[in-house]
C-alpha cells in the first residue's frame, strides 16, 4: 500500500514537472523559442506559430496521456511489486524518451525554419553581435561542439540545468556511462523484484541442521538453537518494520524488527496460514508454504 502511494505521489510530480520545464518553451524568453534563437519581429510568421501550436497541443496530449498511464500502472502494486517495477520501470523510459523526442523534433524543425528564412542573420551572413548565434551547434536538440573544451554546457531548454557537450569524446562516454549504468539499475532491480515475488520458499531440514532459502535473503541454524517452535494462525498483533527486504500486499519477505518480538526473519504470505513461528537466541523466523499442506509437514519435521 505504502508503494503504491509512493509511486503515485512520484508519477505526479514527476510528469508535473516535466511539463512544466519542457511544456511552456513556445513562450519567447532570452530571445528564443524552443531553444532556438529569433529576432522578436518573426515569432509572429504563420510558420513559426503554426508549429508552435502543433507542439503545445501535442505536449498537452502527450502528458495528460501519460499522467493517466502512470496512475493506472501503481496499483499493479497491490498485485506483485515486480509487475509494477517492470511495467512502471517501461512507463518511465517511454515518458521520458517521448517527452525529449517530442521536443528535440520541434526544436530541429523551427531551425529548419530559422535557416531557410536567413532569421538572426546580417546581409555579410554572420552571426548578429547582439545574440551570439550557437544554433548550429544545438542543431539536433543536445549541445554538440567539438571545438568548445568545455564538459557541461548551460541548457538552451532550462536555464537551471546543465547540459554535455556531445561534441567532446569525454561528453561522448560520460552519457554512455550514465545511460548503461542507469539501464542496469532498472534490470537488476527488476529481477531482483521477480527472484523475491517468484522463488519459492523452501526449508531444508536434517538431522542437526535448519536451512532456509529464498528470492532474497536466507537463514541457517542448528537445531539446538532453537528455543521454541508454534503453529500460528497469524502473525502476532505487534507492530513490523522492515529494515531490509520486501513488503507489499502479498508476501512479506526478508528481515524485519518487530516491537515485541525484537529481530525477525519473514518468509510469509499473508493470504496463506497457518504460520510457523521459530524462536532462536538470534532472532525470530516466520514462515509459511503457498503449497496445501506444506507448512505442517514442515512443523512436524522441526519437531
Amino acid at each position: 500500500m505504502i508503494l503504491v502511494g509512493i509511486m503515485l505521489v512520484t508519477d505526479l510530480i514527476m510528469v508535473a514537472i516535466v511539463a512544466a520545464v519542457y511544456g511552456g518553451k513556445t513562450k519567447y524568453q532570452s530571445g528564443m523559442i524552443l531553444g532556438i534563437h529569433l529576432p522578436k519581429e518573426v515569432i509572429s510568421q504563420p510558420e513559426v506559430v503554426e508549429l508552435t501550436q502543433k507542439y503545445k497541443r501535442n505536449s498537452r496530449y502527450f502528458y495528460i496521456l501519460n499522467l493517466m498511464l502512470g496512475c493506472v500502472v501503481c496499483p499493479l502494486g497491490f498485485w506483485y511489486t515486480s509487475i509494477l517495477m517492470i511495467v512502471w520501470s517501461i512507463w518511465f523510459f517511454e515518458f521520458i524518451f517521448g517527452s525529449m523526442k517530442s521536443l528535440y523534433s520541434a526544436h530541429r524543425k523551427l531551425y529548419e525554419i530559422k535557416i531557410k528564412n536567413g532569421w538572426g542573420q546580417n546581409p555579410a551572413g554572420l552571426a548578429e553581435a547582439s545574440v551570439p548565434d550557437e544554433d548550429y551547434y544545438w542543431r539536433k536538440g543536445w549541445y554538440e561542439n567539438p571545438e568548445d573544451l568545455h564538459f557541461w554546457v548551460q541548457d538552451r531548454y532550462s536555464s537551471t540545468n546543465y547540459s554535455l557537450n556531445i561534441g567532446r569524446k569525454g561528453g561522448k562516454i560520460f552519457l554512455a556511462v550514465i545511460t548503461i549504468g542507469t539501464l542496469s539499475l532498472f534490470i537488476w532491480m527488476c529481477v531482483m523484484f521477480v527472484r523475491m515475488d517468484f522463488t519459492p520458499v523452501r526449508l531444508k531440514i536434517d538431522a542437526e541442521h535448519v536451512k532456509i532459502t529464498s528470492g532474497y535473503t536466507g537463514a541457517e541454524f542448528d537445531k539446538d538453537e532453537i528455543e521454541e517452535i508454534k503453529l500460528i494462525e497469524k502473525l502476532p498483533d505487534e507492530k513490523f518494520v522492515r529494515t531490509n527486504g520486501s513488503a507489499d500486499g502479498n508476501q512479506w519477505l526478508g528481515k524485519f524488527r518487530g516491537s515485541k518480538s525484537g529481530a525477525c526473519r519473514m518468509y510469509v504470505w499473508l493470504k496463506e496460514t497457518p504460520i510457523i513461528e521459530i524462536k532462536t537466541d538470534k532472532y525470530t523466523i516466520f514462515i509459511n508454504s503457498k503449497e496445501d499442506g506444506q507448512t505442517e509437514k514442515w512443523y512436524e519435521k522441526l519437531n
